[in-house]
């Protein structure tokens, strides 16, 4: 078989192997923890943020979201265009990362530092903000329902207020 001059014991070894191989990477899918799940969503909007990706963003973002504010999902979008079109090679670092979970709602606890570029003037800028997230889950996913803005500084306080 396949050139190999393996035995019909060994392939069955080989094929019991790689088919277990699978089913333990499917059930380790499947048994993520939920905190697991909201920290990839905040990685991947994260990503989708330093690639200027609005429409992925808010992918992230539930329809009946607000912040401290007023600020509802439109706006927000709106505040994003501004962002995007103001600064560009946007980096964020994750510096601290609470979550707490109850049944289909969680928080996170965010404090982020990083920079951009403003395009205005070339010059870099650097920025910390400091925020709670509230997530709702709906259909498997944990959607941003809520933010509450602690600590904006410098890059985006003149957009959220």
């Amino acid at each position: 078989m396949f050139g190999f001059n393996l035995s019909q014991r060994k392939v069955t070894i080989l094929i019991i192997l790689v088919v277990g191989i699978f089913v333990l990477h499917k059930v380790m899918y499947f048994l993520q923890t939920e905190k697991t799940k909201i920290r990839r969503t905040i990685f991947s909007a994260k990503k989708s943020t330093e690639k200027e990706n609005l429409m992925k963003c808010l992918s992230f973002i539930d329809y009946g979201f607000s912040d401290n504010y007023e600020n509802d999902r439109s706006a927000l979008a709106m505040i994003g265009r501004s962002v995007f079109k103001q600064y560009d090679d946007i980096k964020i670092s994750v510096k601290e990362l609470e979550i707490a979970i109850d049944d289909s709602k969680a928080e996170a606890l965010v404090n982020t530092a990083g920079f951009g570029k403003n395009v205005r003037n070339n010059k870099i800028e650097h920025y910390t903000l400091k925020f709670k997230i509230t997530f709702i889950k709906k259909d498997n996913r944990w959607l941003v329902i809520r933010i509450e803005w602690l600590e904006p500084e410098n890059l985006f306080s003149a957009f959220i207020s």
